[in-house]
């Protein structure tokens, strides 16, 4: 397919622009007017209209042919997911602005920018349309995660996060010049054509395709840190602010699944044995990898780089399914969303603003000093771990149970296994803050309004995401049908 030829969905695109127009308004008024609590507005303002887009999409519900870009509701139940982390991750940036020698102009309109290349990647009908938004939203998390001006700890990070994030970038190209080579178009409509049935492209007359395709998934799981892929992780989560964390988190999460989903479903069905099995080794190896290695961590943060490692290993069961799992994926990521931030945001209410690394030794006694807050990081340490009556519980039932349907009852298998080995690095928290002591020199607890605020929100999304999952599932549900 050509450029040329290509149809312009300006439904679809209109959140990305938006946010795009929203980027460079915050930029120019931080130039002149660095106001924080007005740019922290404004960027609120440019994501809601930027909502408000996406829930108004006039071809929501329908694929236009040969159009780059696709909105349907499945690209909407994922920018919505996108938005919300990004207001979340705002107002949890606050405090951290407030005490940043940096414009906070800067800080907002890279966050834009690549709320801009997530919407793009969710609905994108296309390759080189995928990696355009791949590269966005990369850019602009490569220098927020080095926000943090004099802490060599965070350029450190943000560095090694740009080679290995550059490099992974290269086999996505690489991958898609093969495969443009293999079926002469990059369109996932005219590739899944070119490998349907009858057609004379396939694995075994052409290794070239194999080769794409395999870059192509190396590219995705360097993206969604897939072990053996996963080594860029803890470093860059350890370095970058904890909003940020929080935000890349989760939010990268949802756009690159939803990316990789749509490749894998409309692209290159015909190919599902093939990827299935590749795909079901690295969701095995995700898993082990990533909570055995959270076990031994002593440092909140990358215990929980680790842990989200794990749980994409989760997520990568059901896409492993096929289309049985699509909607048990999308629910899942919804309620990561709500419980990983959550988790974050209680640290942030940890040592000085925006540069807070707690260990677990200092969570010991948080009880005895903010049970509330100590709380609330229980309920998002028993939903991270699955527990019954939390979302994180009814996220893997759901995952697990689409494997078993399946046909891949082995993989839900280790994966309640592994579950199980997770617990006990989430219970290791829980039982600092109440079995312990407080230690002689605790951190302090800088508990606003605005954070205090937020973390309820969570712990009640996360509660009831638990208790009445049956409405979020059932929207899910659609969105995946709508494709």
């Amino acid at each position: 397919m050509s450029f040329a030829a290509a149809t312009i969905n300006l439904g679809a695109i209109a959140p990305t622009a938006v946010l795009a127009v929203a980027a460079m308004l915050v930029l120019m008024v931080g130039v002149f007017f660095n106001h924080r609590p007005t740019l922290s507005a404004l960027t609120l303002v440019g994501l809601f209209c930027a909502l408000v887009a996406a829930l108004g999409q006039g071809a929501r519900g329908q694929v236009v042919p040969d159009a780059l870009l696709v909105g349907d509701d499945f690209a909407t139940f994922f920018t919505v997911i996108v938005l919300v982390v990004a207001a979340i991750t705002v107002l949890l940036s606050t405090q951290y602005v407030a005490h940043h020698t940096l414009t906070a102009g800067e800080y907002y309109a890279l966050l834009l920018f690549c709320c801009s290349g997530m919407t793009l990647v969710v609905s994108s009908a296309d390759l080189v349309m995928v990696l355009l938004g791949i590269e966005i939203l990369s850019v602009a998390l490569y220098v927020l995660s080095g926000f943090s001006a004099g802490e060599t700890r965070g350029q450190e990070a943000a560095m090694k996060y740009f080679l290995l994030g550059a490099f992974s970038l290269a086999f996505l190209i690489y991958g898609t010049a093969l495969t443009y080579g293999a079926v002469k178009s990059t369109h996932f409509g005219n590739m899944a054509a070119a490998l349907g049935a009858g057609a004379q492209v396939s694995l075994l007359s052409n290794p070239l395709l194999l080769a794409g395709v395999g870059m192509i998934l190396v590219g995705f799981a360097f993206k969604l840190s897939f072990a053996p892929f996963h080594m860029w992780t803890p470093d860059a989560y350890e370095g970058a602010p904890t909003p940020i964390t929080a935000f890349m988190s989760v939010a990268t999460k949802a756009a690159v699944f939803a990316g990789l989903l749509r490749f894998l479903t409309f692209a290159v069905p015909a190919l599902r044995p093939e990827w299935t099995s590749v795909l079901w080794a690295l969701a095995v190896l995700t898993m082990v990898v990533g909570n055995v290695a959270a076990v031994v961590q002593s440092s909140v943060k990358r215990m929980l780089a680790y842990s989200s490692i794990a749980q994409a290993g989760y997520i990568l069961v059901g896409v492993v399914s096929g289309t049985i799992g699509q909607a048990s994926v999308m629910f899942y990521l919804l309620a990561y969303a709500f419980m990983n931030v959550g988790a974050f945001a209680v640290l942030m209410a940890l040592g000085e603003p925006g540069q807070s690394d707690p260990q677990i030794a200092d969570l010991d006694g948080l009880t005895q000093r903010r049970p509330l807050l100590a709380l609330a990081m229980t309920v998002f340490m028993l939903s991270l771990a699955g527990i019954p009556l939390t979302a994180g519980f009814i996220a893997k039932l759901y995952v697990f149970t689409a494997a078993v349907r399946g046909g891949f009852a082995e993989l839900a298998v280790i994966g309640m296994l592994t579950s199980a080995v997770a617990t006990f690095y989430y219970l290791r928290i829980i039982v600092a803050m109440y079995m312990r002591p407080p230690t002689a020199e605790v951190m302090p607890i800088r508990l606003t309004g605005l954070l205090s605020g937020v973390i309820v929100v969570l712990v009640v999304a996360t509660i009831a995401l638990g208790v009445l999952p049956a409405g979020p599932l059932g929207l899910a549900t659609a969105a995946a049908a709508s494709r």
